[in-house]
């Protein structure tokens, strides 16, 4: 039997019409030396003298050997823009890099060669270059600006900005590196402050290399406790993943300082660009989307591929409205009686609002849907405010509408919400009225609940206890945690 309602159809049509905005993970390389760098190496079997020892010709032949086309070595030569490239060389050395870059699907690259910036222009050209002429790749990488500065404490800092920042990075570099191979005249801890000042995100690079934690290192311990301050360290880049949970127990026990960890990718050749990446999640790719998830990195930014099989999960919810004022969940502040509906990602969703946007409101209301949980009256009483609610769930690859009808407390004058759940049907004066919240579930369930299996254009009614059960609120409670932490956040950044 397939039985639905016409407003259960335009319920799925809004839920599943709607465009989606949701950020997804971006495949990303921190931390990349191009051509540009002293010791740059090209291959991973090569040496960086056998780098500077090699022709033109011999790379020129390394790149196009398995391509199907026949290109004009003096030709292809002549054309290239002396202005952005210093030589034949340089431009195929770049282009080789480039196309690993594509090759390996990484969508946002962080430049970072050894105290000079010359390699972002060039990089962001072969780039173009490649995609333009083998437009055979989904992706267009986004190059973003860095350096990375060597120390005077034999530390590596690098530095991650904006290209309006570009100016003062260069200038900045100027007055402080004495050469490109030689570095910084400058402590770290001076480097790291100028560049915080600034508000250009910075980090000590392959942390795990330098066993400064330990005692009898070449820093001091006044030092140290100087550098891993939460102010000024708040990033660290490890090339090995494995080291993270060890310097992170450390750094918190010795010094209070709980850094978020970076993966440093640190290649110096073309077959390393896809050896340690991490994903950051995010929408349109910008320095801009970049930066904030670093800055809520426990939502935004993952050391491991995520997982992107979900095969249950919620899809959206709607909420009708009971008009005037009542409902607090509506679809336009100035427009009350419009209804409310919000559309999910199949991965990890945050719900990001100041206090009283609604957050908690629609947290309950998920819950209730799904698992028909109510601890309080008040919330009860709140949540009835709204008219029925869905849930378009998703459920082993196949999709499900729960339906929850909220009886309105003000339609027939009733004394008390708990009369709609089964208490005081007779209407007695001086009822005790109890409230349970496992009874107002089973009734919930039993009396207001229905599920509905999407089958092509008909919606299904099914067994709603086999799919309730299998419902996960993880979900929820995830949404839940990360509303406390982000009223947390706020909490801290602007205290009352």
């Amino acid at each position: 039997m397939r039985g639905f309602n016409n407003k259960i159809k335009s319920v799925y049509r809004e839920l599943t019409n709607t465009k989606e905005k949701f950020g997804s993970f971006h495949k990303t390389l921190i931390h990349l030396h191009t051509p540009v760098s002293y010791d740059y190496k090209l291959f991973s079997s090569w040496t960086s003298t056998k780098y500077r020892k090699s022709t033109e010709d011999e790379l020129f032949d390394i790149f196009f050997k398995n391509k199907k086309i026949k290109v004009d070595k003096t030709k292809f030569f002549s054309s290239f823009d002396k202005v952005v490239f210093s030589s034949p060389k340089e431009y195929i050395s770049f282009l080789l890099l480039a196309e690993a870059i594509l090759k390996n699907e990484i969508e946002i690259v962080v430049v970072t060669d050894h105290n000079t910036t010359k390699g972002i222009k060039k990089l962001q050209t072969a780039v173009s270059i490649i995609t333009r002429t083998y437009p055979t790749y989904n992706i267009h990488p986004h190059i973003l600006h860095g350096v990375e500065i060597s120390a005077a404490d034999k530390l590596h800092i690098v530095c991650i900005y904006d290209h309006e920042k570009e100016s003062w990075v260069n200038q900045w570099l100027c007055e402080n590196i004495i050469s490109e191979k030689d570095g910084s005249y400058q402590h770290s801890l001076t480097i790291m402050k100028d560049f915080n000042n600034q508000n250009i995100i910075n980090y000590i690079a392959h942390f795990n290399s330098y066993n400064i934690l330990k005692k009898g290192s070449h820093l001091s311990g006044a030092y140290k406790r100087q550098v891993f301050t939460k102010e000024n360290t708040r990033f660290i880049g490890v090339k090995n993943i494995n080291s993270v949970e060890g310097s992170k127990n450390r750094l918190l026990t010795d010094f209070n300082c709980e850094p978020n960890f970076l993966l440093d990718n640190d290649s110096h050749d073309i077959d390393s660009v896809g050896k340690n990446n991490m994903w950051i999640k995010g929408g349109k790719i910008s320095f801009k989307m970049f930066q904030e998830a670093l800055l809520d990195y426990t939502v935004s930014v993952s050391l491991f591929e995520p997982n992107f099989e979900q095969k249950s999960y919620i899809k959206g919810l709607y909420i009708q409205s009971r008009g005037g004022d009542r409902s607090f969940l509506t679809g336009d502040k100035l427009e009350k009686d419009r209804d409310f509906f919000l559309t999910f990602s199949p991965s990890m969703n945050c719900l990001i609002g100041g206090r009283g946007t609604g957050k908690s409101t629609l947290i309950d209301m998920l819950q209730f849907v799904l698992s028909q949980d109510c601890d309080k009256q008040s919330k009860l009483e709140f949540l009835c405010n709204h008219a029925n609610a869905f849930v378009l769930y998703v459920l082993e690859d196949a999709e499900y509408i729960i339906e929850v009808s909220l009886p309105d407390v003000l339609q027939e004058n009733k004394d008390n919400i708990l009369q709609y759940y089964g208490q005081n049907r007779e209407n007695r004066y001086g009822y005790p009225y109890n409230y349970n919240s496992d009874s107002i579930k089973e009734w919930t369930r039993s009396q207001y609940t229905k599920v509905y299996k999407v089958e092509g254009k008909f919606f299904k009614l099914v067994d709603k206890t086999r799919i309730l059960e299998k419902c996960l609120i993880g979900d929820i409670l995830l949404m839940s945690w990360l509303e406390q932490r982000m009223e947390k956040k706020l909490q801290n950044l602007f205290p009352t």
